[in-house]
């Protein structure tokens, strides 16, 4: 089997061992593949054991770990990640998080892509939400040309990170994730990429995603929200877009994660 040695599929990992191999056993290719799991200084009990890892994953997975000394928050580990993927001279980086899994070939697929269209430097996917049971709550209606993403940027970040593939010079060029945007980094850096560099979203689901009221990114929703509004004041204009933005996200500020799951689940199906 061959290696699709161009790739590297970046995990951040946090106190989730049960997510993480969840996640990698998720990951089925035509090739192999290289990841880099780092690990933002989990806790000793909620750590977990790479030997274990390799040798269940060992056919079609070649793990890599990095490990910082003490938990930074995701921004960090990202960026470590970063670093180390340029040292050993990778072209693409791809992203997943702990619980959420791939369909099959999800890589490939990007990588093709990618590779057959030179000029995208950013490639997102559909996703499915699920619940922790897998059942599905709704599934996502992001846009798909470069004109209609820059554009709804300014409401959202309409590229989900998890499903994200990206040429890594381009994302280096421009800094790495910054971290003055705290949970929202993603959206940060993927709006200074869409100023210089085309960006789309397959129309295809290729990931599904776990809506879970207990985990870290719905604890820190609402310094989600804060930093996303941040993001859209650093690249406000007056216009109807950007204000739009901004008053939706103060909306969502208010209300429950809860009450925006089920409305989503009701109106995006």
């Amino acid at each position: 089997m061959n290696t699709l040695s161009p790739v590297l599929v970046l995990i951040p990992h946090f106190n989730n061992p049960k997510g993480l191999e969840k996640s990698l056993a998720s990951i089925v290719e035509k090739e192999i593949l290289n990841v880099l799991i780092v690990d933002d200084g989990s806790n000793s009990d909620m750590l977990f054991k790479p030997e274990e890892l390799n040798n269940k994953f060992k056919e079609h997975l070649i793990l890599h770990f990095h490990y910082l000394k003490e938990n930074q928050g995701i921004e960090y580990a990202l960026n470590e990640g970063l670093k180390c993927a340029s040292k050993e001279n990778y072209t693409y980086i791809a992203r997943l998080d702990c619980d959420d899994t791939c369909y099959h070939n999800r890589f490939k697929i990007q990588f093709d892509y990618l590779k057959s269209n030179p000029s995208v430097k950013l490639l997102g996917t559909q996703v499915k939400h699920i619940n922790e049971e897998g059942e599905e709550l709704y599934l996502s209606h992001l846009p798909l040309s470069y004109e209609k993403i820059k554009k709804a940027f300014y409401i959202n970040c309409e590229i989900y990170h998890p499903t994200v593939m990206f040429h890594l010079k381009t994302v280096l060029d421009i800094g790495m994730y910054p971290l003055d945007f705290r949970a929202a980094e993603d959206y940060a850096l993927f709006f200074e990429v869409i100023r210089k560099h085309k960006a789309e979203n397959l129309d295809i689901i290729l990931v599904d995603k776990l809506i879970d009221e207990q985990s870290i990114s719905s604890r820190n929703r609402k310094r989600q929200i804060k930093s996303r509004i941040k993001v859209m004041r650093k690249n406000f204009y007056f216009g109807a877009l950007p204000i739009y933005g901004i008053l939706r996200s103060y909306v969502l500020y208010l209300l429950p994660r809860k009450a925006i799951t089920r409305f989503n689940s009701i109106f995006k199906n």
